[in-house]
C-alpha cells in the first residue's frame, strides 16, 4: 500500500526555499503566499527571513496590501470558527490565538495591526458575555465567569452555580461534565489561567501571565472539582429562581437609593454589627433577595441572615421596624409590585414561625390589619424622612 505525506503550506514553502529559484519563481511564490497563507503560517515561516536569501527576496516583494490580504485569510478562518463556538469558548480561542502569536520571536510586518484586530474582537465579545452570563448560563460556559469577575467574586458565583445544579444532578455526573468543560476551555486558551479583563486593560500582554496570582488557575479549578465537600454548604433562598426574587429593574423605582436607605437603617439600629468583612449586611441581604446567584460568598450570605435574625427579627420592636421599613418604602412608591413576592421572600428567608407570609402580606394589602406597634413604626419612618427633607 502506498503511503502519502500530506504537506501543509508552511512545509511546502520551506521545501521550495531550498531550491535554486529565479526571479519569476520568487514572484510566483510571493503571489501564492498572499493568496493562500494565513498570518500564523507567515509567523511560522518568518524566521527563514534571517537565514534564507530566497525568502528574504519574497518578503521584500509583498507590500502592505499583500500583508493585509494574509491577515484577511486568518480572519476568514476565525470567522468560520466563531460559528461553532459559544461566546465563552470563542473568547478563550481568541486569547489562545493572541498567546500563540506573541510566542513567536520573529514578527512579520503588520504584526501589531494583527494583534490589535484580535484584541478588538476579544473586548467586543467580552461585552456580549457580560450580558449573556448575567443570569442563565450552561455548565460548559460557567468558566466564563472568570473572564468577567475578579477571582474571588467569580469563584463565589461559580460555587453557587454548582450548588444550584446539584439539585438536578448527582455530584459525580456534574463533576465529570465540569472537568470536561474545564479541559476544553483551557485547551482553547492555551495558558494555565483564565484572565479577568475589561476595557482598561484588555490589550495588556501581562494578562497572559499570572505573576501576581490574580487569576484562577487550572490546577485550582481541578482541585475544587475533586472536592465534593466544597459544594455541600447551602445559603438562604438557594432554591429560588428569578421569578421568586425581587427584580432590581421592575420592583424598585431607584434601586441604589433604596439599598442605601436600607444600609443606613441597619447602621442606625445595630451599628458595627451591621458589618461583615467591612461590607454592610444590608447590601448582602439585598443581593440575596434579588439575585438567583448572589455575588457574595456563602459564608457572608449565612452570616448576614444570622445577624438579621439575632439582632433584629428576634426583637419584637426591631422586627416591626424592619417590616415597617419595607411598608414605608412601598407606600412612598420606592417599591412597586411587591405585595405578594416580598412577604413570601421574607418568610422563606428567615424561616421562623412568627414571620408568616400571609400575615406580612396582610400588612401590605390591608392596613386595618396592622397592629398598633407596627403602625407606630411606620409613622416613625414618615417622621424620620420628613425631618431629613427639612434638614436638606
Amino acid at each position: 500500500m502506498r503511503t502519502f505525506n500530506l504537506i501543509n503550506n508552511v512545509d511546502q514553502i520551506l521545501g521550495v526555499l531550498k531550491l535554486d529559484l529565479n526571479l519569476q519563481n520568487i514572484h510566483d511564490i510571493s503571489l501564492e503566499m498572499i493568496e493562500k497563507l494565513d498570518y500564523f503560517e507567515l509567523l511560522e515561516l518568518f524566521p527563514a527571513f534571517y537565514i534564507n536569501e530566497n525568502f528574504k527576496k519574497i518578503i521584500h516583494l509583498i507590500d502592505s496590501e499583500g500583508y493585509y490580504n494574509i491577515i484577511d485569510n486568518s480572519l476568514e478562518k476565525i470567522k468560520e470558527t466563531e460559528k461553532s463556538l459559544s461566546i465563552v469558548h470563542f473568547i478563550a480561542y481568541l486569547i489562545g490565538l493572541k498567546f500563540k502569536a506573541i510566542s513567536f520571536e520573529c514578527h512579520p510586518p503588520l504584526f501589531d495591526d494583527f494583534i490589535e484586530i484580535i484584541d478588538n474582537k476579544i473586548i467586543k465579545h467580552k461585552a456580549k458575555l457580560n450580558t449573556e452570563l448575567n443570569d442563565n448560563f450552561s455548565i460548559k460556559d460557567s468558566f466564563g465567569l472568570f473572564f468577567i469577575h475578579d477571582k474571588e467574586v467569580a469563584l463565589n458565583i461559580f460555587t453557587k452555580f454548582v450548588i444550584s445544579k446539584l439539585k438536578k444532578y448527582d455530584f459525580d455526573t456534574l463533576a465529570i461534565e465540569l472537568i470536561m468543560s474545564k479541559d476544553v476551555i483551557f485547551h482553547k486558551i492555551g495558558i494555565n489561567h483564565i484572565p479577568n479583563f475589561d476595557h482598561s486593560n484588555y490589550k495588556d500582554v501581562s494578562l497572559l501571565k499570572n505573576d501576581d496570582q490574580l487569576f484562577i488557575e487550572k490546577h485550582e479549578l481541578s482541585k475544587i472539582l475533586r472536592e465534593k465537600e466544597y459544594f455541600n454548604a447551602d445559603y438562604p433562598l438557594s432554591e429560588y429562581t428569578e421569578k421568586d426574587l425581587l427584580n432590581t429593574n421592575t420592583h424598585f423605582s431607584n434601586f441604589n437609593s433604596f439599598q442605601n436607605e436600607f444600609i443606613e437603617f441597619l447602621n442606625r439600629e445595630i451599628g458595627n454589627r451591621a458589618y461583615y468583612n467591612k461590607i454592610n449586611i444590608g447590601e448582602i441581604f439585598i443581593d440575596n433577595i434579588c439575585n438567583k446567584i448572589p455575588k457574595y460568598d456563602i459564608y457572608s450570605l449565612i452570616h448576614a441572615k444570622y445577624i438579621l435574625l439575632i439582632d433584629i427579627i428576634n426583637h419584637d420592636k426591631l422586627k416591626n421596624r424592619f417590616i415597617a421599613f419595607f411598608i414605608y418604602q412601598y407606600e412612598v412608591d420606592n417599591l412597586t409590585g411587591i405585595t405578594n413576592i416580598l412577604p413570601a421572600l421574607l418568610s422563606k428567608y428567615f424561616d421562623i414561625e412568627n414571620l408568616n407570609k400571609n400575615t406580612i402580606e396582610s400588612y401590605f394589602k390591608r392596613p386595618s390589619k396592622r397592629p398598633i406597634s407596627l403602625i407606630k413604626e411606620i409613622e416613625y419612618f414618615y417622621k424620620y424622612y420628613q425631618n431629613l427633607d427639612k434638614q436638606s
